[in-house]
């Protein structure tokens, strides 16, 4: 699941163990490591944005 602040939960289809997207809201998710991810990359609209972990 993937919420962005004020926004609805939005589910998403993992892909492969780092890659998740929902094909019906045109969004995507990669995180940057398998086993220690220090965060992910936001796929929306021909925009990348990082987003870091928050510890």
């Amino acid at each position: 699941m993937l919420q962005g602040e004020g926004q609805p939960a939005i589910e998403l289809d993992s892909v492969t163990e780092q890659y998740y997207e929902s094909t019906s809201f045109g969004i995507a998710i990669e995180y940057d490591s398998q086993d220690t991810p220090s965060g992910f990359m936001l796929y929306q609209s021909g925009v990348q944005l990082w987003a870091e972990k928050i510890k």
